[in-house]
């Protein structure tokens, strides 16, 4: 089917170079550490492809606009911190293009992947998360967290759970 070792072997050498382009990216450009004195909002990212993103909630895979909109919804005063997912190294990373966007959104600081999750949520005013652990680690240390999707037997009353984006900026405002 038109496979052959040398194609094969191509594409990997092709695979690994992009990784090691966009994991420098991401060293050279990325903060360990939060550097925001402002109170803000945890929003950690979930690996693409990710049974949780396309069978847990197939409308909110397009996580670049679920920044957006996240953002967009914050009080004044606030920030929104967000992590990539440590195991999308095992994926290549996000493009280098992507990682831009995020960083270009306003009030968005993108941290590295290795910036210790549980410092974030212990330091966070509020969670956000698609359909993830996030908020069960958040409900931990007593952090209100809001979620997209119906967690099923895990859900917590410390999870909020959002219907439509309409109802985001108040949610956030309450929690």
């Amino acid at each position: 089917f038109g496979r052959s070792k040398f194609k094969v072997l191509c594409k990997r050498l092709v695979y690994e170079i992009e990784s090691k382009k966009r994991e420098s990216f991401m060293n050279n450009n990325l903060k360990k550490n939060v550097q925001t004195t402002l109170p803000f909002v945890y929003f950690p990212l979930h690996q693409e492809v990710e049974r949780a993103l396309l069978l847990g909630a197939p409308f909110h895979t397009n996580q670049l606009e679920n920044i957006k909109n996240v953002s967009k919804s914050l009080p004044i005063g606030y920030k929104l911190i967000v992590k990539e997912h440590p195991n999308m190294k095992y994926r290549g990373w996000r493009s280098i293009g992507e990682m831009k966007q995020i960083m270009s959104i306003p009030n968005v600081e993108f941290v590295h992947p290795s910036t210790n999750n549980l410092d974030l949520i212990k330091k966070s005013q509020l969670v956000f998360t698609i359909n993830g652990s996030a908020s069960v680690e958040a409900a931990m240390y007593g952090k209100p967290s809001i979620i997209l999707a119906n967690t099923g037997p895990f859900e917590l009353p410390s999870m909020h759970k959002v219907s439509s984006w309409d109802d985001l900026p108040f949610s956030i405002r309450k929690y």
